[in-house]
């Protein structure tokens, strides 16, 4: 059942009653239930208190890139009011943590590869709050104080890309082109030599 996050207490009081035999009657096994001597209750996450762990260096999933990128000497950072907005969102999904982690991921979209294809051109990233809908927003900074978004990196990787199978299909046209040239060569001179002497 779920429990919602209200912080009346009759409404979670009744799970204070459960003990060991009840988890065996609801179908969990013996086995397993013995084990354990009680049931403990935890109470769903808030906004509050997701942003309370993000905001916690020990449990922040922020911190653990921003020591990445600054690892590569490239500032990350957030704008005020993203954590709180992830929270928000992640709320709203009732997984809690785990949630947390996955709103943020999803709200950085493509960054992670496309700065490894280009770590040396820029110096710092910064996630703004619109980024929870669109990754596209993401603001990246050159080492020359230019700036581009992630939306602009990822269409220029598309093009990049599509030139690249482009030549890549001309080298092979070319490669063929000369192999049937060769071909032709050989097959002129093979004829020739076979030709009966007047």
């Amino acid at each position: 059942e779920h429990v919602s996050s209200t912080s009346d207490s009759t409404k979670l009081f009744k799970y204070n009653e459960v003990d060991s035999e009840v988890l065996v009657e609801y179908g969990l096994d013996r086995q397993y239930v013995a084990r354990h001597s009680k049931a403990v209750l935890y109470q769903p996450h808030t906004k509050e208190s997701l942003v309370e762990l993000e905001n916690n260096m020990n449990t922040s999933n922020l911190q653990v890139l921003k020591d990445k990128y600054e690892h590569d000497k490239i500032a990350f950072l957030w704008e005020d009011g993203y954590i709180e907005h992830v929270a928000e969102e992640a709320v709203k999904t009732g997984n809690g943590g785990r949630a947390l982690m996955n709103i943020i991921e999803r709200s950085l979209g493509n960054l992670s590869s496309e700065v490894k294809k280009r770590k040396k051109d820029f110096k710092a990233i910064l996630v703004p709050v619109t980024a929870v809908e669109d990754s596209g927003t993401i603001v990246l900074v050159r080492h020359d104080n230019t700036i581009a978004t992630l939306a602009e990196l990822v269409e220029e990787t598309r093009l990049e890309d599509e030139n690249s199978k482009k030549l890549t299909q001309i080298t092979r046209d070319e490669d063929m082109y000369a192999e049937i040239m060769k071909l032709r060569e050989d097959i002129k001179v093979k004829t020739i030599g076979e030709m009966p002497k007047k």
